[in-house]
């Protein structure tokens, strides 16, 4: 068993134990109206609010982890009551999330969840959390199936971006430049799988035709196989989503016949320029990507990017502004609960989801939300850019 096995092990029992003991103390809700009950918070008594993000694998989950800090520091209180803010990893891990989360559930005491970070944790912990009743609200998972109306717990939410969208867009340009046949190179991973499909979906209805279509090992690193049954009917355009961009671009250069082929694919493979042995390898190369011009305009910059620069250093990822969104807009709802000068305060779950869901029109610092039917709450655009000697330009 390798020693981050071990570790993933040993961090998915600290955080069960860190978070029950946590809930020692607190005293469980009487019974209410509402189909899926309440929580009561006692005067005095803090709102336990979750964050269920991957803190322990780099900056996605941290910076996320960290703009809900400063939501809730920068409010103090929801209606005289204290924030306790309960930080659960979920490893970008299905069996890790999957045991937290059914230690959050069983608990019950959380008024809501701000996570999962990844959608791979996301899908399994959805229906788990929603069964306790949990409302939660993703800030990364972007995978199309989370919010798909015959999937979907009706208790998460989405502030990210749907993956979708990237497949959209990228379909429409290549029918408009006129690249009519593509061949597809989708990483066996249910996200980039997903991404796949619709991409392939839209191409064929809007007249393109499909000459190939490869799923590889989310972890395959050689290529060859695939590019050599491309070459002998090159298409006009190659559109790859793997993990392993960079090697695959390389070895799509160096295939005969593919030399100069175009290429395509999403926000996963925004780094492949770096990475590449021979940046040049790179020039031509066509990506969907989400806009995230609101980090550049106000509100972000001195609701969130200012603090967050200041407290933690210059972000690295725009997910942290979902976060920041999603816990406000949490605090908000929970907040609508409040009865006159009572210094108790009772949340109804179901109500609590319903209040999200009618989210309509929410000043939040990455733009105006809105939440569909569906859990989706970002109508976030995306936008071509094209790689011209190793920089990212808007296509002329």
């Amino acid at each position: 068993m390798s020693i981050r096995r071990l570790l993933t092990i040993a961090l998915s029992c600290a955080l069960v134990v860190t978070f029950q003991a946590s809930m020692a103390t607190a005293k469980p809700a009487p019974s209410c109206m509402d189909p899926a009950g309440c929580v009561v918070i006692g005067p005095g008594e803090p709102v336990r609010l979750g964050t269920l993000l991957v803190t322990e694998l780099g900056v996605l989950g941290r910076e996320s982890a960290q703009a809900v800090e400063l939501a809730t520091e920068t409010r103090g209180d929801l209606v005289g009551h204290p924030i306790r803010l309960v930080h659960l990893g979920d490893g970008c891990n299905a069996g890790l999330a999957t045991t937290t989360a059914e230690a959050v559930a069983a608990d019950g005491f959380l008024a809501g969840v701000i996570g999962a970070s990844c959608s791979s944790a996301s899908i399994p912990v959805a229906p788990i959390l929603g069964g306790a009743g949990i409302t939660t609200i993703s800030p990364s998972s972007t995978n199309v199936l989370l919010t798909d109306p015959d999937l979907r717990d009706p208790f998460f939410f989405r502030f990210a971006y749907n993956d979708q969208y990237a497949a959209d867009e990228l379909a429409a340009f290549l029918i408009g430049e006129g690249l009519s046949t593509a061949a597809t190179v989708v990483a066996d991973h249910p996200s980039l799988l997903a991404t796949g499909q619709r991409f392939a979906d839209l191409f064929d209805q809007a007249g393109g035709t499909l000459s190939n279509e490869f799923v590889v090992g989310s972890g395959q690193g050689d290529f060859s196989t695939e590019l050599a049954a491309i070459a002998s009917d090159v298409p006009d355009v190659i559109v790859f989503l793997t993990f392993q961009g960079a090697a695959f671009v390389t070895q799509a250069r160096a295939t005969a016949g593919l030399e100069t082929t175009t290429l395509a694919s999403t926000e996963a493979a925004q780094g492949v320029v770096v990475e590449l042995a021979d940046p040049a390898d790179a020039e031509g190369l066509i990506l969907s990507l989400p806009d995230f011009g609101f980090l550049e305009e106000e509100p972000y910059l001195s609701t969130l990017g200012a603090p967050f620069a200041a407290a933690f250093g210059e972000p690295t990822l725009a997910f942290h502004a979902y976060a920041f969104d999603a816990a406000n807009r949490l605090m908000d709802a929970i907040e609508s609960f409040q009865q006159g000068n009572s210094q108790k305060l009772t949340i109804p779950r179901t109500a609590l989801r319903d209040a999200i869901e009618a989210t309509t029109n929410y000043s939040g610092v990455t733009g105006s939300i809105t939440c569909d039917p569906n859990g989706e709450c970002n109508g976030q655009a995306f936008v071509i850019r094209v790689v011209v000697g190793g920089v990212l330009v808007e296509p002329s």
